[in-house]
């Protein structure tokens, strides 16, 4: 994850690098449950949504691999390749804990007295 791409976009205020991070982190946890509904039901449209979701978000705040994943889950998805949906999904799971525990590693760094890691309610 490059934090730097995200405070190039939106600047160094370190209150919004903070709450945006944070609601990445809320939004990837909350599309992990989603990929999971989509993959059970077998709702490749669903899955083609949520990746194309996460990806955008995940190139926002420099996290390219797990745009990278997404990209690969969405065209998959929307090819129909279900045997390819399946292998690449844990590696999409996998990037998407990594990049979260980079995140809350970044905030303890630079927040230390911060102890609420929520994204606040919008």
């Amino acid at each position: 994850m490059n934090v730097s791409v995200l405070s190039d976009l939106v600047g160094d205020d370190p209150g919004t690098l903070r709450d945006l991070l944070q609601l990445f982190q809320n939004s990837a946890a909350a599309a992990m449950n989603e990929f999971d509904t989509a993959w059970q039901a077998r709702q490749l449209s669903g899955l083609v949504q949520v990746s194309h979701r996460i990806k955008s978000s995940a190139r926002f705040v420099g996290a390219v691999p797990l745009a990278e994943l997404c990209a690969s889950l969405e065209q998959l998805a929307t090819q129909e390749d279900i045997p390819g949906c399946e292998a690449i999904l844990p590696q999409v799971y996998s990037a998407i804990e990594l990049v979260n525990d980079e995140i809350s590693r970044y905030l303890e760094d630079s927040w230390p007295n911060k102890t609420d890691a929520r994204a606040p309610d919008i």
